[in-house]
């Protein structure tokens, strides 16, 4: 019994040494993240291409003071095939890709004013769409400043800005309401709304 035993236990060093190793070549560890990014991409995605629906995901309904609880203000908005999201604040990608948004098809970031809370996960949201298919510029939409924002983010991330990211600004859109609805205490994280007819955005 103590044979089989140690027999087991040398066998479990082996491997973690093998594995241990293994990870530290330059091959295998590009394996092992073309295959893990492969799995979280290629995984079933939400479809925000009905063009007949209007969706919304709030990926963050913090504020500027951390919590662990919540990501800062995020709200993703799919209608007529478009996407886009209001705001980005810090952790809203990282909630978007647990959802299983399809990243790529982010068009642009929506922003109802410049604060820290609500700015703070540009590069994650641009980072993120870029890897997950974008291929036009990601832009933005938001109060005078917008354009300093665009043209400050990828300076601050250094190298990746050499990796075809791109920011435009766009002039602000002013959105007025026909009617406003109070949604319950209870609504759900993801809402999809048919419509009558065709929304563009």
């Amino acid at each position: 019994m103590r044979r089989i035993f140690l027999y087991g236990l040398g066998t479990v060093v082996v491997l973690v040494a093998v594995v241990a190793i293994g990870l530290r070549v330059p091959a295998i560890q590009d394996v092992v993240l073309e295959r893990g990014v492969n799995a979280v991409v290629s995984s079933d995605q939400v479809d925000l291409s009905d063009p007949d629906s209007l969706t919304l995901i709030f990926c963050g309904t913090g504020g500027p003071f951390p919590d662990p609880e919540r990501a800062g203000p995020c709200t993703l908005v799919a209608a007529g095939g478009r996407v886009f999201l209001v705001d980005s604040g810090t952790g809203g990608a990282q909630r978007l890709q647990q959802l299983r948004v399809p990243m790529g098809q982010i068009e642009g970031v929506l922003y109802t004013h410049l604060h820290s809370d609500h700015i703070a996960g540009l590069g994650d949201v641009a980072m993120n769409s870029w890897a997950g298919g974008r291929t036009s510029p990601l832009e933005l939409y938001g109060p005078p400043g917008v354009e300093g924002l665009a043209n400050g983010t990828f300076p601050l991330l250094g190298s990746t800005a050499n990796l075809g990211l791109t920011i435009t600004a766009k002039k602000f859109l002013h959105l007025k309401p026909r009617r406003l609805t109070r949604l319950p205490s209870s609504c759900p994280v993801v809402m999809r709304l048919s419509l009558l007819s065709k929304m563009v955005i």
